[in-house]
């Protein structure tokens, strides 16, 4: 068995590392039967994207012996909840975890603001899509219109460990990464 402990934001280099060291494990276990890779994850959350890359990597690229087991441990923020939502694999909420999710970021990271006009109504609309989707997917694992119409309203809405447990059980009869795809 493997063990990785994910204890960052999701960005590319966090996410090619998790899949290189599985492929390295899966690669040196061979055709053994019950490859088992455990993830515990502790994340503030990080890029989207990246977090579709994983859920595509588990869901779709391991082969049938491999195992993958996900353990939220402490906290799981933002793109981190939704990896949860969207792998076809074991999870578990590890007592006293919580989870937090907020609409995406709206703020312009751009040395020249003439580039920032240029590009303003392009990121609007490419966020605009990531929220309806990240919306249409909670939605659908039972998170209450209330909560979803605070997060819209720009606050950050926290889950405790039960709650987490309730919205990731309901999302394992949805495929949640086919909502980004």
């Amino acid at each position: 068995m493997k063990t990785i402990f994910v204890e960052s934001e999701f960005d590319e280099e966090v996410v090619n590392q998790i899949i290189s060291e599985v492929d390295d494990y899966v690669y040196n276990q061979g055709d053994s039967d019950g490859v088992v890779v455990r993830l515990y994850i502790e994340s503030e959350g990080g890029h989207l994207k990246e977090v579709v890359k994983l859920a595509h990597y588990i869901n779709h690229l391991l082969p049938d012996n491999v195992v993958i087991e996900m353990y939220a441990n402490h906290y799981i923020q933002s793109s981190a909840l939704l990896l949860f939502l969207m792998v076809d694999c074991y999870t578990e909420v590890l007592p006293t975890t919580w989870g937090m999710i907020h609409e995406a970021s709206r703020s312009l990271d751009v040395k020249h603001q003439s580039r920032a006009r240029t590009y303003e109504n392009f990121l609007k609309s490419e966020l605009d899509f990531i929220n309806s989707r990240v919306f249409k997917l909670i939605e659908k694992c039972g998170v209450s219109p209330e909560k979803i119409d605070h997060i819209k309203d720009g606050y950050d809405v926290f889950f405790n460990t039960e709650e987490l447990i309730e919205i990731i059980e309901k999302s394992k009869g949805i495929d949640g990464y086919e909502f980004f795809y």
